[in-house]
């Protein structure tokens, strides 16, 4: 008897074990067009993952130590005709290959070709080599016009009950959204962010809003943020996919200083919608 419960807590044991194994750990981009500034399209290191897990990656620093460390995962990741996945609004949407480290004092990054899918004048989504990931069947589309408007009506009614100025709520602009299916329930989500900005006694005022509805009717999840000129000026929504294959995807907001920009990671757990990560700069 006491020989079957060994073996039998010794396979439920070993089974645990599998289904809870860590991920290889991947590094997630993101790609943006830099026409301007590099002549095309770049990708920037935003998160190391294995699935479950949220950390930065290694990045320049003053300490000898980490610069070495930054240095060889900078050779890694960015050796010239490696190729990642692309993905964009949950959907895979081609492949990116690395052409040349372009990184400087300002920023981690390196040029690549891209080929899409969908040709769109100016694509933006998230690169990675993480083998777990899986295509969204799911409904993702931009707001249509009206949507927008329920968006707009709904944030100035949160921001009114918090006592935010009239004067900002009248200005205040859509940075990024998207509607889709974030969590697969058939129904559709409406994402979107908001800005504006004020100068007081020549003090820079800036505010920003990310606000997640159902059906732009109630607020489900809202961050605000109220800053100087020097903190961060504001969080635009930048993309979304499921990370950590829970089958909910993650929210990926960019965050944007004066000369500087990094990502935050939203996630749903527990039903609750919370930050779960905050990534340094490491790009443009």
């Amino acid at each position: 008897m006491v020989r079957k419960l060994a073996l039998f807590l010794f396979a439920v044991t070993a089974a645990w074990g599998q289904s809870k194994a860590p991920q290889p750990q991947a590094v997630f981009f993101a790609l943006e067009m830099q026409e301007e500034e590099h002549g095309g399209y770049i990708i920037a290191p935003f998160l190391v993952s294995g699935g479950s897990t949220y950390n930065a990656p290694p990045l320049p620093s003053e300490d000898p130590k980490e610069q070495k460390r930054a240095e060889a995962f900078q050779a890694r990741v960015f050796r010239s005709g490696t190729v990642y996945k692309l993905f964009s609004g949950g959907k895979a949407a081609g492949e990116v290959k690395v052409l040349k480290d372009i990184s400087d004092d300002l920023g981690t990054y390196a040029s690549v070709d891209v080929s899409a899918k969908e040709k769109k004048p100016k694509l933006q989504g998230i690169a990675t080599n993480a083998a777990w990931l899986k295509e969204s069947s799911r409904e993702e589309r931009p707001l249509t016009a009206e949507e927008a408007a329920k968006m707009r009506a709904l944030a100035a009614k949160y921001l009114k009950a918090r006592a935010v100025p009239t004067r900002f709520v009248d200005k205040m602009e859509i940075t990024g959204s998207t509607a889709g299916d974030l969590d697969g329930d058939g129904r559709v989500e409406f994402v979107a962010t908001f800005r504006g900005d004020e100068s007081r006694k020549d003090v820079q005022i800036n505010r920003s809003l990310l606000l997640l509805s159902q059906d732009g009717t109630d607020v489900v999840f809202a961050s605000y943020l109220s800053t100087g000129e020097t903190d961060v000026q504001t969080e635009v929504f930048f993309d979304h996919l499921d990370i950590d294959g829970d089958g909910v995807d993650e929210l990926i907001i960019s965050k944007r200083y004066y000369e500087d920009a990094g990502y935050d990671i939203y996630s749903r757990k527990l039903g609750k919608w919370k930050k779960v990560y905050s990534g340094p700069t490491s790009g443009p």
